[in-house]
């Protein structure tokens, strides 16, 4: 009896033993040639053994972690946008509502920090502008006041709208509030044409003066309109003052009945501007030094009455280059009969630029000793040969400020892979120069 015990039960050890190799697979059985894997099982094709589906799965995937919630856990002064540390764009980017565009040495725009800006907003609740402090949460409702406030912030914010002007009255004095700089940015470098706001003042003021009579003053505007007064921008030393230093960049000057920019004995740089229906003097510059690159000055002067140039250069030198000077009208020969660009003793070149006067424009558009480098002028004209070229430009206007080259065979001949060495490295748009093999004639880049 305990024979046959043992015996049934060595058989049943054996069946079983049999089954488990036969009909339920484990690690050790080969696949896929010698049977499929079971259940819960999948074969290995590196091993060929059958393996648990557990073993070979991978671990799931975990959703990626931002970057950042807030703009403090970014470095490099970027912003935090869509939980991603980038370099700003747009004012709006940054938790100070102002993006600083990039100027040499720095390559990057940057956000501000919030204790560094004063924020101005005219179309803010008017019952809190006695107690407002400059914030992003309570702005200041007029620039006065934060002009009032300067050095405590290093700039000032200006909003406007892409919907309809915001209006900031002046006059502005600057003249009193020496040894300061201002830096004074009203749209965001990611875009310079929209949202601009707008600073003006009454028909027989200035809207700013920069004249201080000791120290030195330096103001910074960027991104503003500059619009219906007397006189737009006005800068001159006065006494024992060091030379004012006046930047312009990506702005627009137009309508104000007198002049737009005048400057006398100061230190200016005007970039990625717009200089425009402005009827006696758009642009005067009086001794001093400038840098004046990738602008268009268009429809100045011709109001008939005038007896100053449109564009004037008295006694001064700097870079005049890739800018886009075009229909502008001189003054009539019964009032001196000065052109569209006057030279007064300039003791240094316009150069790779496109400088054509307006079919109304008395006869010749430069007066004076203009030295022309690589400019493109009309052909009719003949004062500065080495700027002749036989094919005039084709130009797209588009209202109500600017002049484009329109990329056909005639820019071809005439404008565009002409500059070997731009003395700038963005055009009036923000695009790379040079696009092609060389640079482009004028403030703009064909594409």
């Amino acid at each position: 009896m305990r024979i046959t015990k043992l015996f049934l039960g060595l058989i049943g050890v054996g069946a079983g033993a049999l089954l488990l190799n036969c009909c339920i697979p484990s690690r050790e059985a080969s696949c896929p040639t010698d049977h499929e894997c079971g259940a819960g099982t999948v074969c290995n094709l590196e091993t060929h053994h059958c393996e648990s589906k557990s073993d070979l799965m991978e671990p799931p995937n975990d959703p990626p972690q931002p970057d950042c919630t807030t703009e403090s856990q970014c470095s490099d002064a970027k912003a935090c946008v869509n939980n991603k540390c980038v370099v700003c764009q747009l004012h709006d980017d940054c938790g100070s509502k102002l993006c600083e565009p990039a100027t040499p040495p720095s390559t990057n725009n940057r956000c501000l920090n919030a204790n560094q800006v004063y924020v101005v907003d005219a179309t803010a609740d008017s019952g809190k502008c006695s107690v407002a402090d400059g914030s992003v949460a309570n702005p200041f409702c007029k620039l006065q006041d934060a002009l009032a406030a300067m050095p405590y912030r290093y700039a000032i914010r200006l909003v406007g709208s892409k919907a309809f002007d915001v209006e900031y009255t002046g006059p502005f004095d600057l003249g009193k509030m020496e040894n300061r700089t201002f830096r004074i940015f009203g749209s965001g470098p990611a875009n310079p044409d929209q949202g601009r706001p707008v600073l003006t003042a009454g028909a027989m003021d200035t809207i700013l003066t920069i004249a201080p009579t000791s120290g030195q003053t330096k103001v910074i505007l960027d991104g503003v309109s500059i619009l219906r007064a007397n006189g737009g921008v006005d800068c001159k030393l006065l006494s024992q003052a060091s030379p004012p230093l006046l930047e312009i960049h990506r702005s627009s000057l137009s309508g104000s009945t007198f002049f737009g920019l005048r400057t006398s004995q100061c230190v200016v740089t005007v970039t990625r501007s717009v200089f425009s229906a402005l009827p006696y003097i758009a642009f005067y510059l009086d001794e001093g030094t400038y840098t004046v690159t990738d602008n268009f000055f268009t429809r100045n002067g011709g109001d008939g009455q005038a007896n100053e140039s449109p564009l004037t250069f008295h006694y001064t030198r700097g870079v005049f280059a890739n800018n886009t000077v075009v229909a502008n009208i001189g003054t009539p020969i019964a009032l001196g009969g000065k052109k569209s660009v006057n030279c007064n003793n300039l003791s240094t070149p316009l150069q790779d630029s496109i400088i054509l006067s307006d079919p109304k424009a008395y006869d010749s558009q430069f007066t004076g000793n203009c030295q022309l480098a690589n400019v493109v002028v009309h052909p009719s004209e003949t004062y500065a040969s080495p700027g002749k070229i036989p094919a005039l430009p084709s130009f797209t206007q588009t209202e109500p400020t600017y002049y484009a080259l329109r990329d056909d065979t005639t820019n071809e001949q005439c404008c565009i892979n002409k500059v070997e060495s731009p003395l700038s490295l963005t055009d009036y748009f923000g695009n790379p120069r040079p696009i092609g093999p060389k640079a482009d004639i004028g403030a703009h880049e064909v594409k």
